[in-house]
């Protein structure tokens, strides 16, 4: 059974970029998350959901600030994650590219309506999805390939089994967890976090990081309601 490392949203302190801010980044292997299943515009493959760490050797511009170790999430599903170093230029989240499985070029960018479900994904899990709970952290992965392959304003709507991602092989724990965020990426009553922008590359997977690091406290969590399903489902 083939399994890819996928990564992406990687987490650092940074000023506003530009189109000359760069890192050199290898990927430095999986942090905590799940195998799963998935059918991505009907390719099929399974492929590992979850928190993965980085090594950042070099920079220009504001990607100089983020040289050394980082945390990431990804956006794109199917594209390759090399042990290798790539350059990555920053972006606006905006203007990230949304890729089809390779080789396939990239059919379009995320829009408003995704960038602003995944800033409200962010604010619900309140710093959670950097922690070791390996079913929460495959499960915001999942949320975040689902918002930006299927999320759109007039539906307003994520699943799992209709579009063209859909995801499998999740235990019921992660299922549970999928179900809460995507209640909470879909919910008008949760604030946008802010500072959300792209590590993109026309070779390797592209990335979201966050400008600000919100620390995880129990009243963070507390007031979206996962600290009480966290723990109600560890038991």
């Amino acid at each position: 059974m083939r399994s890819k490392f996928l990564a992406a949203t990687a987490v650092a302190s940074l000023a506003a970029t530009a189109s000359a801010d760069t890192v050199m980044m290898k990927f430095a292997g999986p942090v905590s998350g799940r195998g799963i299943t998935v059918n991505v515009n009907g390719t099929a493959d399974t492929v590992f959901a979850g928190l993965l760490s980085h090594q950042i050797t070099s920079g220009t511009g504001a990607g100089a600030s983020l040289v050394g170790s980082l945390e990431s999430y990804c956006i794109d599903v199917l594209e390759p994650l090399s042990f290798s170093e790539f350059e990555f230029d920053l972006a606006e989240l905006t203007d990230a590219p949304v890729t089809p499985p390779p080789p396939a070029p990239p059919t379009a960018t995320i829009n408003q309506a995704q960038a602003d479900a995944i800033a409200r994904l962010y604010t619900a899990a309140a710093g959670a999805q950097f922690g070791s709970n390996a079913d929460f952290n495959a499960a915001f992965q999942i949320t975040l390939w689902e918002i930006v392959n299927d999320f759109d304003t007039a539906s307003s709507t994520l699943s799992l089994t209709a579009g063209d991602f859909q995801a499998g092989g999740l235990n019921t724990i992660t299922t549970g967890f999928v179900g809460d965020l995507f209640a909470a990426a879909t919910s008008d009553s949760i604030g946008l976090t802010p500072g959300l922008r792209a590590l993109t590359s026309l070779t390797q997977q592209d990335q979201i990081f966050q400008i600000v690091i919100p620390l995880p406290t129990t009243a963070g969590l507390a007031a979206v309601g996962l600290a009480a399903i966290g723990l109600r489902r560890r038991r």
